[in-house]
């Protein structure tokens, strides 16, 4: 399954294997659950895409992936991570204040509908501090690395979500 060698960071693995995926979806059209596995397909393409530096791919990828519905609960893991996926992206495309918006109104939709210490706010904090650290605005950057850690200390936020966490944000606050 794609989402453990994502979680592998088995990048080579995982783009060896996409076709292999893409076929079996494609030959299971029918099944209900089509929208949903094409757009989980979809976006584990766009975070290869991204760790391979090929961010227009991730882009049309996570357009795509975007078209599709999500009306399901388990689909909100997957929108949130696609909104930061897009995000780097942009970032890698040269759109950093795209990428930073995106961050920002992942911030925003999280805090509104989940609640506004939920785990998943930690990786939308680091993403935000991580864009303005490379346009030189470290002392904002700062800010957003702290409440990502605030965050992942103060929940119970996986082992896995708080090494992620302390990766992107250099181990802050």
């Amino acid at each position: 399954h794609f989402d453990l060698l994502i979680a592998l960071a088995a990048w080579d693995e995982l783009e060896r294997l996409l076709p292999t995926f893409e076929r079996a979806l494609a030959q299971n059209q029918a099944d209900p659950d089509y929208p949903k596995r094409h757009r989980s397909f979809l976006h584990a393409r766009a975070r290869l895409h991204v760790e391979k530096e090929r961010y227009r791919e991730a882009v049309s990828d996570l357009d795509t992936a975007d078209r599709h519905e999500a009306n399901h609960d388990d689909q909100r893991s997957l929108a949130i991570t696609g909104r930061l996926v897009r995000a780097r992206a942009l970032e890698g495309l040269g759109d950093p204040q795209g990428a930073l918006d995106i961050c920002r109104e992942t911030i925003t939709y999280i805090e509104e509908e989940l609640s506004p210490d939920h785990p998943w706010l930690a990786r939308a904090y680091a993403c935000a501090g991580r864009v303005l650290n490379q346009q030189g605005k470290a002392e904002a950057g700062a800010t957003y690395f702290e409440r990502a850690h605030k965050i992942v200390q103060g929940t119970d936020a996986s082992p896995r979500l708080r090494a992620w966490v302390n990766e992107r944000t250099g181990g802050a606050p």
